[in-house]
């Protein structure tokens, strides 16, 4: 049966029944083992992000295998993909948030006239109208983080103890830990340890280490899918922007690659570098 967009046509099918007619098999399976089938069958409304068999063959093998061995994982990770409202792509607002129906927040992004997302994820096949609801194809699963940033450093101290001290002195975790979207590029421990050895006068000088911290924060939600050759990000520090390159190795924030992406917490977005930043106001 052809597909159909929102084109003001309502398709006559209900949720189960169009992923059913459009091969989204891997996920239907987990829809039932999950006991949601029925519940997707009533009148609604809902919002459904429908991962293809291939977004979930392309998982890794461990997380494949607690999906389907760990029921409370199963499920949560379910209900994540399915809101209990109707949202399609003209009336997404950018860095605006929605609540799953396993209560963990969603992230919709509009990074260009056609490129929309939800947490990092291009929703490339949306806005399918059905009797009770509408279903945006995806291709890849959504795997959320359930804290803050600030509390997903806290709980990542082997890799980030220094940066988490850094945020907790300088009075940001607080901020950090609000609602407010942020994209932070994240220098590893090993990167702060190169740093400290050569730029002790940073170091040493609070007012000059805050305004460092300030620079590896961006004041919203910016995943891979939407960092576009030379973006400018404009950062916590006035006035100091970071400059985005993508080339066949990769993107590189002011030449530096980005060691680990999109990593999704509740109010914005993780990116992990091996090298800290330095605005160029900083060096002597």
């Amino acid at each position: 049966m052809a597909e159909k967009k929102c084109t003001g046509d309502k398709d006559s099918r209900d949720v189960i029944q169009y992923l059913e007619d459009n091969g989204y098999y891997k996920f239907l399976d987990l829809i039932r083992a999950a006991g949601l089938e029925d519940e997707l069958k009533t009148a609604g409304p809902f919002t459904v992000f429908a991962p293809t068999d291939a977004a979930f063959t392309s998982m890794p093998s461990d997380l494949y295998r607690h999906l389907t061995e760990d029921k409370q994982f199963r499920d949560n990770l379910i209900k994540t993909h399915i809101l209990r409202d109707v949202v399609i792509m003209p009336d997404v607002v950018n860095d605006n948030t929605v609540t799953s129906l396993s209560g963990v927040t969603l992230r919709f992004n509009k990074y260009s006239p056609t490129l929309y997302t939800v947490d990092g994820i291009s929703m490339t096949n949306p806005d399918h109208v059905v009797r009770n609801g509408v279903v945006h194809g995806i291709n890849h699963v959504i795997i959320k983080k359930n804290v803050t940033s600030g509390e997903y450093f806290a709980t990542h101290d082997s890799n980030f103890r220094d940066l988490f001290a850094s945020i907790i002195v300088r009075g940001l975790f607080h901020r950090l830990s609000g609602d407010a979207p942020f994209t932070i590029l994240a220098p590893t421990d090993k990167a702060f340890e190169e740093f400290r050895a050569k730029l002790s006068h940073i170091v040493n000088n609070s007012t000059l280490f805050e305004d460092l911290l300030k620079y590896h924060i961006i004041p919203r939600t910016y995943y891979t899918i939407g960092m576009t050759h030379q973006l400018k990000l404009h950062t916590l520090l006035q006035g100091s922007d970071i400059t985005v390159t993508r080339d066949s190795s990769g993107l590189k924030v002011n030449g530096v690659p980005l060691k680990t992406t999109d990593i999704s917490t509740l109010n914005g977005v993780v990116h992990v570098i091996d090298k800290v930043l330095v605005p160029p106001g900083l060096v002597k």
